[in-house]
């Protein structure tokens, strides 16, 4: 079972975030893909990127909770349709930003 990340004190909740999406080789790989291939679906991340169903699930549930990605129908809504998923580059952008500065004391 993985450990729990306790990140330094004062680090702002948005840098933690950014670092958690980039941390695990599984997060990146999938923000990638999407990155590169807007509005794919979940079976098309995994054939796309090699990772697990269950990796890939695991993933986009996690992006999108952090808002790093974004999906055409909300989780309520899904069941029985073909989910397409693509990065907010925007919001992504900002908290990579906030870890940068924090990480060089700006």
């Amino acid at each position: 079972m993985p450990t729990r990340v306790e990140y330094p004190e004062g680090m702002p909740g948005h840098a933690a975030a950014a670092h958690h999406a980039l941390s695990a080789v599984t997060r990146l790989t999938a923000l990638r893909y999407l990155a590169m291939h807007p509005d794919s679906t979940r079976a098309e991340v995994r054939e796309g990127s090699d990772l697990t169903e269950r990796s890939v699930r695991n993933v986009l549930e996690d992006l999108e909770h952090l808002g790093y990605i974004v999906a055409d129908f909300p989780p309520g809504q899904r069941r029985g349709r073909n989910v397409r998923y693509r990065v907010n580059r925007d919001q992504l952008a900002r908290d990579l930003m906030i870890l940068w500065s924090w990480t060089m004391g700006v």
